[in-house]
């Protein structure tokens, strides 16, 4: 998958007047399907509880499943998602 600064380029190319020139209207809907696929990632993700019988002060990230302590980090140490205590 395209890095960050590739879909910001291909965005940026895309504010040109003369866009239509170098890009088809299928390169168009791939680069906003790309584009949102990144803003997907940066959505914070709710934790999840961890099995019963486990510490109950332990949480897992919603997105990779690593267990996280209650309340704390706003990150995810493991992959990085912002994690949304609200709820």
């Amino acid at each position: 998958m395209p890095n960050r600064f590739h879909v910001m380029s291909w965005l940026e190319g895309l504010t040109q007047d003369n866009w239509r020139q170098y890009h088809s209207d299928n390169e168009v809907q791939e680069i906003a399907r790309r584009a949102l696929a990144l803003l997907e990632e940066q959505e914070p993700v709710k934790p999840r509880w961890t099995h019963p019988t486990v510490d109950k002060n332990v949480m897992m990230c919603g997105s990779c499943g690593i267990e996280i302590p209650l309340g704390r980090p706003n990150y995810c140490p493991w992959c990085g998602r912002r994690i949304n205590w609200d709820e």
